[in-house]
Protein backbone atom coordinates (compact mmCIF):
# COMPACT_ATOMS: atom_id res chain seq x y z
CA UNK A 1 0.00 0.00 0.00
CA UNK A 2 1.14 3.62 -0.20
CA UNK A 3 0.26 6.59 1.15
CA UNK A 4 -1.07 9.79 -1.56
CA UNK A 5 0.68 12.66 0.32
CA UNK A 6 -1.54 15.43 -0.78
CA UNK A 7 -3.41 17.19 1.66
CA UNK A 8 -6.47 17.64 -0.27
CA UNK A 9 -7.86 14.00 -0.27
CA UNK A 10 -9.21 12.05 2.79
CA UNK A 11 -8.11 8.45 3.51
CA UNK A 12 -8.81 5.61 6.18
CA UNK A 13 -5.93 3.28 7.66
CA UNK A 14 -7.86 -0.21 8.10
CA UNK A 15 -5.86 -2.17 10.68
CA UNK A 16 -5.66 -5.68 10.54
CA UNK A 17 -4.59 -8.09 13.82
CA UNK A 18 -3.78 -12.17 13.52
CA UNK A 19 -0.34 -14.12 12.96
CA UNK A 20 0.56 -16.88 11.10
CA UNK A 21 -1.14 -16.35 8.01
CA UNK A 22 -0.19 -17.65 4.70
CA UNK A 23 0.94 -15.89 1.76
CA UNK A 24 -2.25 -15.92 0.10
CA UNK A 25 -3.71 -14.40 2.75
CA UNK A 26 -1.38 -11.31 2.04
CA UNK A 27 -2.65 -11.31 -1.55
CA UNK A 28 -6.44 -11.03 -0.42
CA UNK A 29 -6.02 -8.90 2.16
CA UNK A 30 -3.82 -6.11 0.02
CA UNK A 31 -6.50 -6.90 -2.68
CA UNK A 32 -9.67 -5.93 -0.56
CA UNK A 33 -7.92 -3.14 1.76
CA UNK A 34 -5.97 -1.70 -0.67
CA UNK A 35 -9.35 0.89 -1.67
CA UNK A 36 -8.81 2.47 2.43
CA UNK A 37 -5.10 2.71 2.02
CA UNK A 38 -4.43 6.33 2.87
CA UNK A 39 -2.98 9.42 4.62
CA UNK A 40 -2.08 9.73 8.16
CA UNK A 41 -2.10 13.70 7.45
CA UNK A 42 -4.28 15.88 8.82
CA UNK A 43 -6.90 17.78 5.63
CA UNK A 44 -5.59 21.35 5.77
CA UNK A 45 -8.91 23.95 5.97
CA UNK A 46 -7.81 25.43 2.52
CA UNK A 47 -6.40 23.57 -0.66
CA UNK A 48 -4.56 25.39 -3.65
CA UNK A 49 -5.09 24.23 -7.78
CA UNK A 50 -3.43 25.24 -10.19
CA UNK A 51 -5.84 27.02 -13.37
CA UNK A 52 -5.41 25.58 -17.13
CA UNK A 53 -8.77 27.22 -17.89
CA UNK A 54 -11.58 27.80 -16.43
CA UNK A 55 -15.21 29.83 -16.53
CA UNK A 56 -15.75 31.97 -13.86
CA UNK A 57 -19.14 33.45 -13.19
CA UNK A 58 -18.61 35.57 -10.39
CA UNK A 59 -16.34 37.34 -7.83
CA UNK A 60 -15.14 40.98 -7.53
CA UNK A 61 -11.21 42.00 -9.38
CA UNK A 62 -9.22 43.20 -6.38
CA UNK A 63 -7.58 46.59 -6.21
CA UNK A 64 -6.31 48.58 -9.55
CA UNK A 65 -6.25 46.69 -12.81
CA UNK A 66 -5.75 47.48 -16.42
CA UNK A 67 -8.17 46.71 -19.65
CA UNK A 68 -5.71 45.61 -22.07
CA UNK A 69 -8.84 45.92 -24.54
CA UNK A 70 -12.50 45.79 -23.46
CA UNK A 71 -16.27 47.49 -25.22
CA UNK A 72 -18.15 49.68 -23.66
CA UNK A 73 -21.74 48.21 -22.72
CA UNK A 74 -23.59 51.45 -21.78
CA UNK A 75 -23.01 54.95 -21.73
CA UNK A 76 -21.27 56.88 -18.92
CA UNK A 77 -19.61 60.65 -18.71
CA UNK A 78 -16.68 61.11 -16.71
CA UNK A 79 -15.27 64.20 -15.82
CA UNK A 80 -11.05 64.56 -16.17
CA UNK A 81 -8.49 66.88 -16.29
CA UNK A 82 -6.23 66.81 -19.24
CA UNK A 83 -2.57 67.58 -19.36
CA UNK A 84 -2.51 70.86 -19.81
CA UNK A 85 -4.89 71.22 -17.09
CA UNK A 86 -8.10 71.96 -18.85
CA UNK A 87 -11.34 69.87 -17.49
CA UNK A 88 -12.76 67.72 -19.93
CA UNK A 89 -15.60 64.95 -20.12
CA UNK A 90 -14.98 61.41 -21.30
CA UNK A 91 -18.47 60.30 -22.96
CA UNK A 92 -18.66 56.58 -23.38
CA UNK A 93 -21.22 55.41 -25.85
CA UNK A 94 -21.79 51.43 -25.86
CA UNK A 95 -19.73 49.72 -28.63
CA UNK A 96 -16.88 52.21 -27.76
CA UNK A 97 -13.65 50.62 -28.05
CA UNK A 98 -11.25 50.75 -24.89
CA UNK A 99 -7.53 50.09 -24.60
CA UNK A 100 -5.09 50.84 -21.50
CA UNK A 101 -8.38 52.21 -19.22
CA UNK A 102 -7.29 51.47 -15.70
CA UNK A 103 -10.15 50.65 -13.29
CA UNK A 104 -10.67 49.71 -9.92
CA UNK A 105 -12.67 47.01 -8.69
CA UNK A 106 -15.85 45.76 -10.69
CA UNK A 107 -18.03 42.65 -10.62
CA UNK A 108 -17.59 39.76 -13.48
CA UNK A 109 -20.90 38.82 -14.65
CA UNK A 110 -19.04 36.13 -17.06
CA UNK A 111 -15.48 35.42 -17.94
CA UNK A 112 -12.75 33.02 -18.98
CA UNK A 113 -9.28 32.66 -16.71
CA UNK A 114 -6.51 31.43 -17.77
CA UNK A 115 -3.63 30.36 -15.54
CA UNK A 116 -3.01 31.54 -11.99
CA UNK A 117 -3.73 29.52 -8.73
CA UNK A 118 -7.40 28.82 -7.37
CA UNK A 119 -7.66 28.64 -3.32
CA UNK A 120 -10.64 27.36 -1.82
CA UNK A 121 -11.82 26.20 0.98
CA UNK A 122 -12.46 21.98 1.82
CA UNK A 123 -16.57 22.93 2.79
CA UNK A 124 -17.72 24.28 -0.15
CA UNK A 125 -21.56 25.07 -0.98
CA UNK A 126 -22.99 23.96 -4.32
CA UNK A 127 -25.23 25.93 -6.15
CA UNK A 128 -27.44 22.84 -7.50
CA UNK A 129 -29.02 24.61 -10.35
CA UNK A 130 -25.96 26.08 -11.71
CA UNK A 131 -23.49 23.37 -10.59
CA UNK A 132 -20.96 26.34 -9.21
CA UNK A 133 -19.24 27.12 -5.77
CA UNK A 134 -17.76 30.18 -4.54
CA UNK A 135 -14.06 29.78 -3.95
CA UNK A 136 -11.60 32.26 -1.69
CA UNK A 137 -9.18 33.71 -4.16
CA UNK A 138 -7.76 33.08 -7.31
CA UNK A 139 -4.71 34.88 -7.87
CA UNK A 140 -2.58 35.67 -10.66
CA UNK A 141 -4.88 34.64 -13.88
CA UNK A 142 -5.71 36.15 -17.09
CA UNK A 143 -9.16 37.13 -17.98
CA UNK A 144 -10.87 37.29 -21.65
CA UNK A 145 -13.92 37.98 -22.98
CA UNK A 146 -14.99 39.26 -19.34
CA UNK A 147 -18.33 41.48 -18.90
CA UNK A 148 -18.32 43.55 -15.53
CA UNK A 149 -20.20 45.64 -14.03
CA UNK A 150 -19.88 47.93 -11.27
CA UNK A 151 -16.17 49.12 -12.00
CA UNK A 152 -14.92 52.75 -11.77
CA UNK A 153 -12.83 54.53 -13.31
CA UNK A 154 -9.01 54.86 -11.06
CA UNK A 155 -8.40 58.32 -9.81
CA UNK A 156 -4.77 57.56 -8.61
CA UNK A 157 -2.55 59.64 -11.24
CA UNK A 158 -2.67 60.37 -14.53
CA UNK A 159 -3.43 57.60 -17.41
CA UNK A 160 -2.87 57.19 -20.90
CA UNK A 161 -5.30 55.26 -23.04
CA UNK A 162 -7.38 54.48 -26.00
CA UNK A 163 -11.05 55.03 -27.19
CA UNK A 164 -11.53 53.67 -30.75
CA UNK A 165 -8.13 54.23 -31.59
CA UNK A 166 -8.24 57.97 -30.31
CA UNK A 167 -5.30 58.54 -27.65
CA UNK A 168 -6.45 60.47 -24.30
CA UNK A 169 -4.24 61.26 -21.46
CA UNK A 170 -5.67 62.47 -18.01
CA UNK A 171 -6.76 62.69 -14.82
CA UNK A 172 -9.95 61.33 -13.69
CA UNK A 173 -11.55 63.64 -11.05
CA UNK A 174 -14.82 61.09 -10.24
CA UNK A 175 -15.04 57.51 -9.63
CA UNK A 176 -17.80 56.98 -12.10
CA UNK A 177 -19.19 53.59 -12.51
CA UNK A 178 -18.74 51.99 -16.15
CA UNK A 179 -20.13 48.80 -17.33
CA UNK A 180 -18.10 46.53 -19.87
CA UNK A 181 -17.80 43.19 -22.47
CA UNK A 182 -15.47 41.73 -23.76
CA UNK A 183 -12.66 42.64 -21.63
CA UNK A 184 -9.11 41.25 -21.60
CA UNK A 185 -7.07 41.88 -18.23
CA UNK A 186 -3.36 40.24 -17.34
CA UNK A 187 -2.67 39.38 -13.95
CA UNK A 188 -5.64 39.93 -11.95
CA UNK A 189 -6.91 39.11 -8.44
CA UNK A 190 -10.45 38.04 -8.19
CA UNK A 191 -11.98 37.38 -4.49
CA UNK A 192 -15.01 35.08 -3.86
CA UNK A 193 -14.66 33.61 -7.75
CA UNK A 194 -17.48 31.63 -9.02
CA UNK A 195 -16.54 28.49 -10.59
CA UNK A 196 -17.44 25.04 -11.74
CA UNK A 197 -17.47 22.74 -8.52
CA UNK A 198 -15.44 20.04 -10.97
CA UNK A 199 -12.46 22.88 -10.84
CA UNK A 200 -11.95 22.47 -6.79
CA UNK A 201 -14.47 19.59 -5.67
CA UNK A 202 -12.09 16.20 -7.00
CA UNK A 203 -13.72 12.90 -6.15
CA UNK A 204 -11.97 11.08 -3.37
CA UNK A 205 -8.62 8.95 -5.08
CA UNK A 206 -7.64 5.71 -3.48
CA UNK A 207 -3.99 5.78 -5.05
CA UNK A 208 -2.15 1.59 -4.74
CA UNK A 209 1.01 4.24 -5.33
CA UNK A 210 1.67 7.56 -6.63
CA UNK A 211 4.81 10.36 -6.31
CA UNK A 212 4.39 13.54 -4.98
CA UNK A 213 2.36 15.86 -6.89
CA UNK A 214 3.44 18.90 -9.56
CA UNK A 215 6.96 16.69 -10.42
CA UNK A 216 9.08 18.47 -12.57
CA UNK A 217 10.45 17.21 -15.57
CA UNK A 218 14.06 19.05 -15.22
CA UNK A 219 16.61 16.03 -15.42
CA UNK A 220 14.42 13.95 -16.70
CA UNK A 221 15.61 12.40 -20.53
CA UNK A 222 12.72 12.05 -22.68
CA UNK A 223 13.38 9.37 -25.51
CA UNK A 224 10.72 9.93 -28.70
CA UNK A 225 9.20 7.02 -30.22
CA UNK A 226 7.56 9.46 -33.03
CA UNK A 227 9.27 12.67 -34.90
CA UNK A 228 8.46 15.71 -32.57
CA UNK A 229 8.14 18.60 -33.96
CA UNK A 230 8.41 22.78 -32.37
CA UNK A 231 11.90 22.78 -30.96
CA UNK A 232 13.00 26.08 -31.26
CA UNK A 233 16.84 27.06 -30.30
CA UNK A 234 16.80 28.83 -26.87
CA UNK A 235 19.08 31.18 -27.97
CA UNK A 236 16.78 34.11 -29.27
CA UNK A 237 18.88 35.56 -31.71
CA UNK A 238 18.04 32.36 -33.73
CA UNK A 239 14.75 31.61 -35.78
CA UNK A 240 13.10 28.68 -37.26
CA UNK A 241 11.78 25.16 -35.76
CA UNK A 242 13.39 22.22 -36.03
CA UNK A 243 11.99 18.64 -35.36
CA UNK A 244 13.26 16.55 -33.47
CA UNK A 245 13.60 12.84 -34.89
CA UNK A 246 12.23 9.16 -33.63
CA UNK A 247 14.97 7.80 -31.40
CA UNK A 248 16.74 11.31 -30.04
CA UNK A 249 16.72 11.91 -26.77
CA UNK A 250 16.17 15.38 -25.11
CA UNK A 251 17.30 15.94 -21.39
CA UNK A 252 15.43 18.29 -19.83
CA UNK A 253 17.25 21.79 -17.72
CA UNK A 254 14.75 23.82 -16.97
CA UNK A 255 10.57 24.87 -16.97
CA UNK A 256 9.38 28.35 -17.70
CA UNK A 257 6.42 30.48 -18.63
CA UNK A 258 6.19 32.16 -21.62
CA UNK A 259 3.08 33.88 -23.66
CA UNK A 260 1.14 31.54 -25.91
CA UNK A 261 1.84 32.33 -29.54
CA UNK A 262 -1.33 31.46 -30.57
CA UNK A 263 -3.04 33.88 -27.89
CA UNK A 264 -1.93 36.49 -26.34
CA UNK A 265 -3.76 35.87 -23.30
CA UNK A 266 -2.61 32.49 -22.35
CA UNK A 267 0.59 31.41 -20.88
CA UNK A 268 2.37 28.27 -22.14
CA UNK A 269 4.55 25.70 -19.85
CA UNK A 270 8.27 25.28 -21.76
CA UNK A 271 10.94 23.23 -21.33
CA UNK A 272 14.11 23.92 -22.13
CA UNK A 273 17.56 21.54 -22.63
CA UNK A 274 19.75 19.64 -24.90
CA UNK A 275 20.16 16.83 -27.43
CA UNK A 276 21.88 13.73 -25.39
CA UNK A 277 23.65 12.23 -28.03
CA UNK A 278 24.85 8.21 -28.47
CA UNK A 279 25.28 6.01 -25.11
CA UNK A 280 23.93 8.35 -21.93
CA UNK A 281 22.87 6.65 -19.55
CA UNK A 282 19.20 6.24 -19.06
CA UNK A 283 17.83 5.86 -21.86
CA UNK A 284 20.54 3.77 -23.82
CA UNK A 285 20.25 3.68 -27.69
CA UNK A 286 19.97 8.01 -28.58
CA UNK A 287 20.86 8.60 -31.81
CA UNK A 288 24.48 9.86 -32.44
CA UNK A 289 25.43 13.51 -33.83
CA UNK A 290 25.33 12.86 -37.33
CA UNK A 291 21.43 10.98 -37.65
CA UNK A 292 19.90 14.33 -35.90
CA UNK A 293 19.20 17.04 -39.21
CA UNK A 294 20.52 20.21 -36.99
CA UNK A 295 23.00 21.22 -34.87
CA UNK A 296 22.40 18.98 -31.38
CA UNK A 297 24.90 21.29 -29.32
CA UNK A 298 22.70 24.18 -28.68
CA UNK A 299 19.84 24.65 -25.96
CA UNK A 300 16.16 24.31 -27.72
CA UNK A 301 12.51 25.04 -25.97
CA UNK A 302 9.58 22.79 -26.65
CA UNK A 303 5.77 23.10 -25.03
CA UNK A 304 6.26 20.93 -22.40
CA UNK A 305 3.13 19.35 -22.69
CA UNK A 306 4.34 18.74 -26.47
CA UNK A 307 6.83 15.79 -24.90
CA UNK A 308 5.35 15.11 -21.45
CA UNK A 309 1.38 14.29 -22.94
CA UNK A 310 1.17 14.58 -26.28
CA UNK A 311 3.69 12.75 -28.35
CA UNK A 312 4.87 9.32 -28.14
CA UNK A 313 8.18 8.63 -25.51
CA UNK A 314 9.53 6.98 -22.79
CA UNK A 315 10.61 8.69 -20.23
CA UNK A 316 13.77 8.39 -17.61
CA UNK A 317 14.87 10.38 -14.29
CA UNK A 318 14.50 10.54 -10.41
CA UNK A 319 11.05 10.72 -8.93
CA UNK A 320 10.16 10.81 -4.93
CA UNK A 321 6.94 10.69 -2.71
CA UNK A 322 5.75 8.80 0.14
CA UNK A 323 5.29 4.92 1.00
CA UNK A 324 2.89 3.19 3.28
CA UNK A 325 3.50 -0.45 4.02
CA UNK A 326 0.87 -1.26 6.47
CA UNK A 327 0.25 -5.14 6.04
CA UNK A 328 3.53 -7.20 5.73
CA UNK A 329 4.64 -10.99 5.76
CA UNK A 330 7.37 -11.74 7.81
CA UNK A 331 9.04 -14.71 5.79
CA UNK A 332 11.11 -16.33 8.43
CA UNK A 333 8.34 -16.13 10.68
CA UNK A 334 5.56 -17.07 8.31
CA UNK A 335 3.44 -14.46 9.87
CA UNK A 336 1.25 -11.35 8.67
CA UNK A 337 1.43 -8.18 10.72
CA UNK A 338 -0.18 -5.01 10.56
CA UNK A 339 2.56 -2.96 11.61
CA UNK A 340 2.52 0.32 9.64
CA UNK A 341 5.88 1.37 7.84
CA UNK A 342 5.83 4.67 7.04
CA UNK A 343 8.41 6.98 4.94
CA UNK A 344 9.50 8.92 2.11
CA UNK A 345 10.75 7.11 -0.71
CA UNK A 346 13.67 7.84 -3.89
CA UNK A 347 12.87 6.19 -7.01
CA UNK A 348 14.13 5.92 -10.77
CA UNK A 349 11.92 5.68 -13.55
CA UNK A 350 12.31 2.59 -15.27
CA UNK A 351 9.93 2.45 -17.85
CA UNK A 352 7.57 5.47 -18.20
CA UNK A 353 5.54 5.71 -21.48
CA UNK A 354 2.08 6.94 -21.67
CA UNK A 355 -0.53 3.98 -20.65
CA UNK A 356 2.19 2.71 -17.78
CA UNK A 357 4.87 3.71 -15.91
CA UNK A 358 7.16 1.32 -13.45
CA UNK A 359 9.67 3.12 -10.79
CA UNK A 360 12.23 1.35 -8.56
CA UNK A 361 12.62 2.65 -5.35
CA UNK A 362 14.55 2.88 -2.08
CA UNK A 363 12.53 4.01 1.00
CA UNK A 364 13.82 4.89 4.82
CA UNK A 365 11.43 5.70 7.36
CA UNK A 366 9.11 5.20 10.41
CA UNK A 367 8.02 1.29 11.68
CA UNK A 368 5.85 0.95 14.20
CA UNK A 369 5.06 -2.20 16.46
CA UNK A 370 3.36 -4.14 19.47
CA UNK A 371 5.19 -5.26 22.45
CA UNK A 372 3.36 -7.14 24.70
CA UNK A 373 4.54 -7.58 28.51
CA UNK A 374 3.73 -9.83 31.08
CA UNK A 375 2.90 -8.23 34.39
CA UNK A 376 3.83 -9.64 37.92
CA UNK A 377 -0.11 -10.01 38.68
CA UNK A 378 -0.73 -12.80 35.92
CA UNK A 379 -1.88 -10.19 33.42
CA UNK A 380 -0.69 -8.93 29.91
CA UNK A 381 -0.53 -5.52 28.83
CA UNK A 382 0.39 -4.08 25.33
CA UNK A 383 2.24 -0.86 23.80
CA UNK A 384 3.23 0.26 20.99
CA UNK A 385 7.01 1.15 20.08
CA UNK A 386 8.30 2.96 17.02
CA UNK A 387 11.97 1.80 14.81
CA UNK A 388 13.55 2.43 11.84
CA UNK A 389 12.25 0.82 8.24
CA UNK A 390 14.32 0.30 5.26
CA UNK A 391 12.42 -1.22 2.39
CA UNK A 392 12.97 -2.04 -1.75
CA UNK A 393 10.05 -0.68 -3.82
CA UNK A 394 8.56 -2.05 -7.48
CA UNK A 395 6.13 0.36 -8.18
CA UNK A 396 3.87 0.03 -11.37
CA UNK A 397 0.82 1.94 -12.19
CA UNK A 398 -1.74 1.22 -15.71
CA UNK A 399 -3.42 3.67 -17.36
CA UNK A 400 -3.35 6.20 -14.47
CA UNK A 401 -5.35 4.60 -12.73
CA UNK A 402 -4.65 1.56 -11.55
CA UNK A 403 -1.59 0.97 -9.32
CA UNK A 404 0.32 -2.04 -7.77
CA UNK A 405 3.65 -2.29 -5.93
CA UNK A 406 5.76 -5.38 -4.33
CA UNK A 407 8.27 -4.40 -1.27
CA UNK A 408 10.96 -6.01 0.24
CA UNK A 409 12.17 -4.21 3.43
CA UNK A 410 13.31 -5.11 7.31
CA UNK A 411 12.44 -3.31 10.50
CA UNK A 412 15.06 -1.90 13.17
CA UNK A 413 14.27 -1.51 16.92
CA UNK A 414 16.35 -1.52 19.97
CA UNK A 415 17.49 -4.85 21.12
CA UNK A 416 16.06 -3.59 24.86
CA UNK A 417 12.76 -3.43 23.29
CA UNK A 418 13.22 -7.48 22.34
CA UNK A 419 10.37 -6.87 19.25
CA UNK A 420 10.59 -10.45 17.16
CA UNK A 421 10.10 -9.16 14.07
CA UNK A 422 13.44 -6.65 14.19
CA UNK A 423 15.90 -7.16 11.48
CA UNK A 424 13.62 -9.49 9.56
CA UNK A 425 12.95 -9.59 6.02
CA UNK A 426 9.25 -8.46 5.40
CA UNK A 427 7.33 -8.96 2.21
CA UNK A 428 4.23 -6.43 1.14
CA UNK A 429 2.05 -6.50 -2.28
CA UNK A 430 -0.57 -4.01 -2.37
CA UNK A 431 -2.97 -3.69 -5.48
CA UNK A 432 -5.10 -0.04 -5.70
CA UNK A 433 -6.89 2.43 -7.49
CA UNK A 434 -7.56 5.74 -8.09
CA UNK A 435 -9.85 8.12 -9.52
CA UNK A 436 -9.98 11.34 -10.74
Amino acid sequence: MFLDWSGNRRAFTRSLSGTSLNWACLVVASLALAPVAGSFAQTPSTKTVEVKESSVSGGTLRGTTKLVTATSAGAASIPYTDSDGQTRSLDLKKGDKLVGLEIKGGNIVAATAAGGQLTSSVSLTLDANTGTVAAQTLTGTTLKGARLGDAVVSTTGQQKFKVNDSDITGTFTSEVAIQVTDANLENVTVDAPVVPQSLVVAKEAVPGATEAANITTVGDYFKFRVNVEHFTPSDTGRSGEVTAPRGSCFRVSQEFDRKDPTDPFKTQRMARGSFATGWAGFPWGCLDDKDIPFDAALSYDVPRSLILEERDRNRFGWTYGALVAPFKYYTKLREFSAGASVGPYLGYRVHDRQGSNSVVAVSIGLATATIKTDNADGTTSSSNTTGVTGALAYLLEIKGTFNMGVIAGADYFSKSQNVPTSAKLWLGLSFGYKLD
